[in-house]
């Protein structure tokens, strides 16, 4: 079974396309992962909520927390936009259709 010219045409990458498609969504989701803890940090810092010194430590690791939950949620769509840059947009029909059968 030899190769034939339609098969070494080139088309666009369909991992391309699915990575692009799940940078789109970690992005669109990145907000969200931030600020789960955004809420938590305004209230046990602006007081009220909770007082004394507890409450202070607990409103610190909370804080520490949340800037954890922002980095995190950066380095997803990092890791996703590092294997983009690595991923060809376009491969050939043969390469596009082996992608296909085997997801």
């Amino acid at each position: 079974m030899g190769e034939h010219d339609s098969d070494k045409q080139m088309v666009n990458s369909p991992l391309y396309a699915d990575l692009l498609q799940l940078r789109q969504s970690v992005a669109a989701q990145q907000s969200h992962i931030a600020a789960t803890l955004d809420r938590a940090a305004s209230d046990m810092g602006g007081g009220g909520v909770w007082e004394g010194p507890v409450a202070k430590t607990f409103a610190t690791e909370i804080e520490g927390r949340k800037g954890e939950a922002h980095s995190l949620a950066q380095d997803i769509v990092d890791a996703v936009d590092a294997v983009l840059k690595q991923t060809p947009k376009q491969v050939t029909a043969a390469q596009a259709r082996a992608y296909r059968k085997a997801v």
